[in-house]
């Protein structure tokens, strides 16, 4: 009778406080309808909310590129798009082991291995009955079940290629005026050196052409870069280092808010550090090689922008989804242009630095071009009135 009496108590008092006045509850616990600052400063709801993995929040970015970052090649190789990364973190699932996956908030397992004799059609037959358990697999009573996070976090922004050029020419101001302000920062991005073949490659998508004698050179780039610049005329800043903010950009990647030296995607978590001048520094008294030596070795090592990203990152993967396919039949060519991975949108964007004033979304050509007229606003006006029985 005892425990029974506790149980009824603690019923009641969880129905009194779910029914209790607004007013009441709000003096109880101030933060009830304290502002989002004033809660994330609070300690007392960071210990109730308890960490992030455990929770099911569908509409939290991050906790989505948290699940991402769990996946490797070397656990979850060569999965079909159903059962891909994306698709898996979408639905709340975390990669805990070579072929399986774990639910944080129902504690279920799940393990997607395919047989290597299959055929491709009889592998991807096995992935789409995979792909059920992704929503089947969690408990009846878990969140997650036909709740997951929205594909938009699987894709990069719809975005036309005046606006792609728009966000581009943000981003590298904000650099330049962060290099302007930091020689050490500045010295940093300067330092960076992009392999060739990458180099080549984006110079020519920028530039429209296949032929690397016909592409744009990094003097001619930086210069095109520079004089879209105002701040550069005042306080100029290397063109080397210039190219290099712009390639990071071109190719998704940005500055670790936590760590200035790591560069960060936004879309695929991925965290690398491309700078190695400084932990040749810290590692010159162990090195027999001289330290001038060893720092110029260090410093010339030139990095692969595109291979740093996951596989199914957007930025080097494209878009694979069907979820806009209404929009692409109001507009083909956008639709193709929004279906090229990330770098290639941003050095097709690079086009209007020659051409500023030119707002097409993609070539067009002469034909679709239409008779442009003029109009007397007198004779609008008396049409207008016309229709309105004025």
């Amino acid at each position: 009778m005892t425990a029974l009496g506790s149980q009824m108590e603690e019923l009641l008092a969880s129905w009194d406080d779910a029914t209790a006045p607004i007013d009441a509850r709000v003096r109880e616990d101030p933060l009830m309808i304290a502002s989002a600052s004033e809660i994330v400063a609070s300690s007392r709801v960071k210990r109730l909310a308890g960490p992030s993995t455990v929770l099911c929040r569908p509409w939290e970015h991050a906790d989505f590129l948290s699940r991402v970052s769990s996946f490797s090649i070397a656990s979850w190789f060569a999965k079909p798009d159903v059962i891909s990364a994306f698709e898996c973190a979408r639905h709340g699932w975390r990669n805990s082991g070579p072929d399986q996956l774990h639910c944080n908030c129902c504690k279920q397992f799940l393990c997607f291995k395919i047989d290597d004799k299959l055929s491709e059609a009889g592998a991807l037959k096995v992935a789409k009955k995979f792909a059920e358990q992704l929503v089947a697999g969690h408990t009846q009573l878990c969140p997650w079940q036909g709740n997951p996070s929205p594909e938009a976090f699987t894709t990069l922004p719809i975005a036309t290629k005046r606006q792609v050029y728009e966000g581009f020419m943000d981003r590298l101001e904000e650099l330049v005026a962060r290099m302007r302000e930091d020689d050490e920062f500045h010295d940093q991005i300067r330092a960076i050196k992009v392999v060739d073949a990458v180099l080549a490659t984006i110079l020519n998508e920028a530039g429209g052409t296949e032929d690397s004698a016909a592409s744009l050179d990094t003097a001619t780039f930086a210069l095109k870069l520079s004089v879209r610049i105002p701040q550069l005329k005042d306080t100029p800043i290397s063109s080397e280092a210039l190219v290099s903010a712009a390639f990071l950009i071109v190719c998704g990647w940005q500055f670790d808010e936590k760590d200035v030296e790591m560069l960060w995607c936004g879309s695929c978590n991925r965290r690398w550090q491309p700078f190695s001048v400084k932990a040749s520094k810290e590692n010159d008294e162990k090195e027999i090689e001289p330290p001038a030596k060893r720092l110029k070795t260090d410093t010339a090592r030139a990095v692969d922008l595109l291979s740093q990203h996951r596989h199914f990152c957007p930025w080097v993967a494209g878009r694979k989804s069907t979820g806009v396919d209404d929009y692409g039949e109001i507009d083909p060519k956008l639709w193709e242009f929004v279906k090229l991975p990330g770098w290639k949108q941003y050095a097709q964007c690079m086009s209007f630095l020659g051409n500023p004033e030119d707002r097409a979304i993609v070539a067009v050509a002469s034909s679709d071009c239409q008779e442009t007229r003029v109009c007397n606003p007198v004779v609008a006006l008396e049409s207008i009135r016309a229709v309105l029985d004025l």
